[in-house]
């Protein structure tokens, strides 16, 4: 055996022993880093693809959700221009995971053409713009806002004394649909004997105006949509069955409302409230009509979902809605309401129960919600009957009337419980028979007369009563 000793000459470059090892070694860590690399490369292209393709996608949808907003909206100004309207859009807060803008743009065109406007959604994440055009009666108003929940209004933005479609954000605005909530009844619904405006006034005198017209009204006392805010539930002069709040926020649950019953000339009434574990405005569908010739009752939610209320399995004909309580002292909650012959009846359950009293019937219906009067004691409904405000209880299966007035004062029309005076118990609001003023009068009788916070005397329009 023999050693090869280093001689003149020598060096690492010339020596061959390990070479392979070494280098196989090293191509294996350079190969797998351009293969890592490549594929980090690769895969963070597809992601940024993606990421891409989707907030497309979305933003697409978003716009076209805030067009279809401002297309609603559109169509109930060339209906209601005198009113206010408010229609909400629920877009997301963020897409493709990151914040995104929406800008609108009013595109001139020709004086006899509709309007042109443009919606520009830019994503705040990814370098994607999505551009979508829409044609309007009314121009829409310049402007960007960030994504989200939004309300479109009908109002002159420019000053130019033309009103433009304006969308703002609406951060107050929960996500998805809250839990309606009931609050106490503090304020006194009616219509204007002049313009038929609906109006509230509280007990301090100071009045609330609403800017819509309306020819059946219901309570002020329940927050449908959960913006801390109570509806009125009303039905105006084309049928239409909508909620306003003090914010001017106008929504229309349908569009098939009665404003009398179907056969006679006199108001009718709407009502909200819970009834069978869901709150609801509830009203006279005269797309429905019921095998003696009247309306039936129908309930509906913030969500547009028409529902028939049914009684035994068939509709139930009304001519008015008065409210829900326990009508008959069982512990659970009733739907009362004025049927045929106005006789007024209540579904307990699943079975509607003749009371055996009338309502009166001229300008209006004589008939209020039930409601607790005094502590501790059983719900009664206030209705009109002789012209005079009683307070009809149920309890035990049996009708039992206390007058409150005796004077035949009373317009046969609406009437609504209210604690006015502030003594823990309730008073019933009417309608005076001589001058259609409002009145009040306590459980004891006494009556007074209803004035704003400057003296004035409250007039109503009598066919619509009050609520």
């Amino acid at each position: 055996m023999s050693k090869r000793t280093p001689g003149a000459g020598w060096s690492v470059l010339t020596d061959e022993r390990g070479v392979s090892t070494t280098l196989g070694y090293s191509l294996t860590l350079a190969i797998s880093a351009i293969l890592i690399t490549g594929l980090l490369a690769a895969g963070g292209t597809l992601v940024e693809d993606q990421r891409e393709r989707i907030a497309d996608e979305e933003l697409g949808v978003a716009a076209e959700q805030l067009a279809s907003g401002l297309g609603d909206a559109n169509r109930l100004a060339g209906t209601d221009t005198d009113g206010v309207l408010r229609v909400t859009v629920w877009l997301p807060d963020r897409i493709a995971g990151g914040e995104y803008t929406m800008t609108l743009a009013n595109q001139p065109t020709a004086d006899n053409q509709p309007a042109r406007g443009t919606i520009v959604a830019e994503s705040q994440a990814v370098d994607v713009t999505v551009q979508l055009s829409l044609r309007t009666s009314v121009p829409v108003a310049n402007r960007t806002v960030t994504g989200g929940p939004m309300i479109v209004s009908l109002r002159d933005d420019d000053g130019d004394g033309a009103r433009e479609l304006v969308v703002n954000e609406s951060r107050d605005i929960a996500p998805e649909e809250p839990e309606p909530t009931v609050m106490a009844h503090e304020e006194v619904v009616f219509a204007d004997n002049n313009t038929s405006e609906l109006s509230s006034i509280a007990p301090d005198g100071t009045v609330t105006r609403y800017g819509v017209k309306a020819s059946a009204i219901g309570p002020k006392e329940v927050d449908l949509d959960g913006d801390g805010i109570r509806e009125i539930p009303y039905v105006d002069w084309s049928n239409r069955l909508r909620i306003v709040d003090a914010s001017g926020e106008v929504q229309t649950l349908a569009t098939d409302a009665a404003t009398s019953p179907i056969q006679s000339s006199y108001g009718t009434v709407v009502a909200i409230g819970q009834w069978r574990g869901e709150s609801s405005v509830f009203y006279l569908n005269t797309s429905d009509v019921g095998p003696n010739g009247e309306a039936t009752i129908y309930r509906v939610g913030l969500d547009g979902d028409q529902q028939q209320v049914l009684a035994n399995s068939n509709p139930v004909e009304a001519t008015a809605i008065a409210g829900t309580g326990d009508s008959n002292d069982d512990g659970d909650t009733d739907l009362v309401f004025v049927g045929l012959s106005e006789g007024i009846r209540f579904i307990d359950n699943d079975t509607v129960t003749d009371t055996g009293e009338d309502a009166d019937v001229d300008g209006g219906i004589g008939i209020g919600a039930p409601r607790q009067f005094d502590t501790g004691e059983e719900d009664r409904i206030p209705f009109v009957t002789s012209n005079d405000v009683t307070l009809l209880s149920y309890a035990g299966g049996s009708a039992s009337e206390t007058d409150l007035t005796s004077a035949g004062e009373a317009e046969p029309t609406s009437v609504t419980s209210i604690d006015w005076t502030a003594d823990d118990a309730l008073e019933v609001v009417y309608v005076d028979d001589t001058d259609g003023s409002l009145h009040v009068v306590r459980l004891g009788g006494s009556t007074g007369t209803i004035t704003d916070s400057d003296g004035d005397t409250i007039f109503v329009d009598t066919r619509v009563g009050t609520a």
